[in-house]
């Protein structure tokens, strides 16, 4: 049987009380059906300490696993929380698509949670992924993490110049 992904849309505050709703409706008779809220492992500094939090990673949606068929989508809709399920204009449940799917599984893995960023340390050589400067590579010179800003030493034109780039731009190099 071919499992799809599917998007349920919550009432915010409320995911993993309705997954658990949801969970316990569909375990008897829909032994494949598996419900996701996806969540990140972040650290915010609180009171001067930096304390590692979790948080939703799609606040208001529950991923749903399984096939679905008119009565599961009816015993979705009626449970308390529960606003839709992603729909076409026939009010028919769509799968998530497949390059959406794909992020989310290369996010997740094999777990609920996505971990912690790969951390750029200073000293480390990187490559530019994304802008004018993609596929440049470098040396970081100075991390500003607050900003979210590093200093990078490249050579452009066959000379040394140093650049201050958004870190959501470079990758450290395999290696």
């Amino acid at each position: 049987m071919n499992k799809n992904w599917y998007a349920i849309f919550v009432l915010g505050g409320q995911e993993e009380r309705i997954k658990e709703k949801l969970r316990l409706l569909f375990s008897d008779n829909y032994e494949s059906c598996s419900f996701y809220v996806p969540k990140r492992c972040l650290r915010e500094r609180r009171r001067g300490e930096w304390k590692e939090v979790k948080r939703l990673l799609l606040p208001g949606y529950i991923l749903m696993c399984g096939q679905l068929t008119p009565e599961g989508v009816s015993e979705i809709i009626n449970v308390e929380g529960v606003v839709k399920i992603l729909s076409d204009e026939g009010h028919q449940p769509i799968p998530i698509p497949e390059g959406e799917l794909h992020l989310i599984r290369t996010l997740l893995g094999d777990a609920e949670e996505v971990g912690f960023s790969t951390l750029l340390k200073h000293g480390e050589q990187i490559q530019v992924v994304e802008g004018p400067l993609l596929g440049l590579e470098g040396k970081i010179i100075n991390i500003n993490a607050r900003k979210g800003r590093a200093k990078v030493r490249m050579c452009i034109f066959g000379d040394e110049r140093e650049i201050e780039l958004g870190i959501q731009l470079i990758k450290p190099m395999d290696g």
